[in-house]
């Protein structure tokens, strides 16, 4: 809810990420980079969390990150590829998006 007392909806935006992989595989996020180019580099991670049960063919791991003073999380989504297929595992980055759109409180 806004400081006006209107609601914004929430929804899954898929962003670019500028990642850092170490020697043994693990990953730091290091920018997040917003659809409409806006790049916003990360200043701390705070937490790593383990990928999440299996859910309509994807795993999703958290990750805590601070942006300045502002934290939020970021998801790493892992989709599982179909060797029968022929498809490739994919991995792809979102965050919760506010919409601009206001809409009334509900009573």
């Amino acid at each position: 809810m806004t400081k006006d007392g209107e609601r914004r909806g929430v929804h899954k935006m898929y962003v670019n990420v500028v990642l850092h992989v170490n020697d043994e595989g693990r990953i730091d996020p290091l920018a997040v980079i917003w659809p409409d180019g806006r790049t916003f580099r990360i200043d701390e991670v705070l937490y790593r969390g383990e990928p999440g049960q299996l859910q309509k063919g994807a795993k999703t791991s958290r990750f805590r990150i601070r942006f300045g003073r502002k934290e939020t999380n970021l998801y790493l989504e892992r989709r599982q590829g179909s060797p029968a297929l022929g498809t490739p595992d994919v991995d792809r980055w979102w965050v919760n998006a506010i919409d601009n759109t206001p809409t009334k409180p509900s009573c």
